[in-house]
């Protein structure tokens, strides 16, 4: 027996970690121009001999980015103690490519379902590998000594993993052309030599998940991810969906859009469909919950947001009470949505409370940047009572008087032919000033007290049934200007802040507002001083 093969299994295992792997590397680097990364060695050191190959496979599985045209080659290779190993997944869905002449072309009806099929595919197909691991770990028995020669034994369900949905996207969308075609296509278009769409394409189609009962439980998954660079929007009811099938999910962490203009039933029907199968999650095992649902508010302030509730129950903000039971779960602890988020009083506190009162049992940590935009297509914020329009900030048509238009006034049809030797054309100006955004005129910078005020109220009350929270806090985003701030922080005492003046503060529960100079009613600071015993509330202008 040489002397490396008697080293115990820990001391074999503490020698390989030192070995050096290409992406332990800091300083490569990322990006559209970083040259790709040279191929790791470290895969070669798990040949060298059997007692080498577990300890090897340990670092070169822990962490595996896979795209969905992958997956039989993956559904070969990983299994066993491979795919015990795994603790991170970043998985790529690659959708149908389509021709240089369609990139001209709004998506029809049938290339979203084409593009659906294909997604509803990838990931049916990627949770059947997931159930086989879960499978054969039932069969091979339980997790052995992890020593070699116990392969027959290693539970391929002895970790938990990260599941990231990290990017969809066809190898047809911008840069997904490759580097040297998409600058060519890109100077071609501005030189007016070429006609393409770019990402205006496929911005009104969500990729929905079809055949979600026939989707098996997954045990092994504890967070679910979604990238923000992603080129195609997932439905969020789908990410609801996948989530529910993990039943042992403790973290997520989602980016969503909710900015469809130009189709408000579209948009109505996606967030009622999202509320309603977030009710679908298991909540005994979250612990974190960290949500962007972007909604970009009209930089045109006297344009009026469209609505966000379903038209079947125009009176309902279904998301913000499917949110609302979202953030009790009796294991959670931080709950964060950002976007900034389209929300109302409801998120908080129920204008009729259904059942029991609510209650956070473990909450911690309560974050909120909200929209300027009510659910119900009004506002939250107006023009300061001392200014006039003469103070607000204007933009006639900026930029976006620039941008490249075409010469067609034809509007985009998502039902025309794929055939059609027309090009679709896209209108930025015309599209602006459609949904709010050109031109720019921004005055919303000071609350309106109808609507913020119960808002307000809410807060309080559901801060009085969180017994473990140690700060909440809401932004919210008036105007896109960073001078103009709404923000109120509850911090509980013991906990420090850098907002403190004085060393005592910490002593007691805070509540700070920065508001400018607008000042709450005082019934609202009633409320808040009933559901926090001692309340020191200080106001900051900046």
């Amino acid at each position: 027996m040489s002397p490396i093969e008697r080293l115990s299994w820990e001391v074999l295992g503490l020698i390989l970690s030192r070995l050096p792997r290409n992406d332990d590397d800091p300083s490569l680097r990322f990006g559209f121009d970083a040259p790709p990364p040279s191929p790791s060695l470290l895969p070669l050191y798990a040949i060298v001999c059997k007692s080498w190959t577990q300890h090897i496979e340990r670092r070169t599985f822990k962490s595996i980015r896979l795209k969905s045209t992958e997956l039989d080659e993956f559904s070969r290779l990983v299994k066993g103690h491979r795919a015990a190993a795994l603790s991170s997944l970043k998985y790529e869905v690659v959708l149908p490519t389509y021709s240089e002449h369609a990139c001209a072309k709004f998506e029809t009806k049938k290339d979203q379902e084409r593009n659906d099929a294909v997604f509803v595919d990838a990931i049916h197909h990627l949770f059947g590998v997931f159930k086989s691991w879960e499978t054969d770990s039932k069969i091979g028995g339980e997790r052995g000594n992890g020593q070699p020669g116990t392969e027959s034994k290693t539970s391929t369900n002895s970790g938990s993993f990260e599941f990231v949905l990290s990017e969809i996207y066809s190898l047809m969308d911008g840069p997904h052309r490759g580097k040297d075609k998409y600058r060519e296509d890109r100077m071609q278009w501005e030189l007016g030599k070429r006609h393409d769409l770019w990402n205006h394409r496929y911005e009104h189609s969500f990729l929905q998940l079809r055949r979600a009962e026939t989707l098996p439980s997954i045990s092994r998954i504890s967070s679910f991810t979604t990238n923000s660079y992603s080129s195609r929007i997932v439905a969020p009811s789908s990410l609801a969906i996948l989530a529910s099938k993990f039943t042992n999910l403790q973290n997520i962490q989602w980016t969503c859009v909710d900015d469809e203009k130009k189709y408000p039933e579209v948009r109505e029907q996606l967030r009622y469909n999202f509320a309603q199968n977030l009710q679908g999650l298991s909540l005994h095992s979250l612990v974190s919950v960290d949500l962007k649902y972007n909604h970009e508010a009209p930089s045109n302030h006297n344009f009026t947001p469209i609505t966000a509730l379903h038209s079947g129950s125009p009176t309902t903000d279904h998301l913000s009470k499917a949110l609302h039971s979202l953030s009790q779960g009796p294991n959670l602890t931080t709950f964060k949505l950002d976007g900034p988020i389209v929300i109302s009083p409801a998120l908080f506190w129920p204008s009729s409370p259904e059942g029991k009162t609510p209650t956070w049992p473990k909450l911690q940590q309560f974050h909120l940047k909200f929209s300027p935009c009510t659910p119900s297509g009004g506002w939250y914020f107006t023009r300061h009572p001392s200014k006039t329009a003469d103070d607000d900030q204007w933009d006639s048509e900026g930029e976006a008087m620039r941008a490249r238009d075409s010469e067609s006034d034809t509007d985009s049809d998502s039902d025309a032919s794929d055939d059609s030797a027309i090009w679709d054309s896209y209108h930025p100006i015309k599209e602006g000033r459609a949904q709010g955004t050109i031109p720019s005129r921004r005055f919303r910078d000071y609350p309106i007290d109808e609507e913020i005020l119960p808002l307000l109220k809410a807060m309080a009350k559901a801060v009085a049934r969180m017994p473990a929270l140690q700060m909440l806090s809401v932004m919210g985003a008036p105007d896109g200007n960073p001078d103009a701030v709404f923000e109120v922080v509850f911090i509980e005492a013991g906990v420090s802040d850098l907002m403190d003046e004085n060393p005592e503060d910490s002593l007691r529960p805070r509540l700070y507002w920065q508001t400018g100079d607008w000042r709450p009613a005082e019934d609202v600071l009633d409320l808040w001083k009933e559901a926090a015993r001692g309340l020191l509330v200080k106001f900051f202008e900046f």
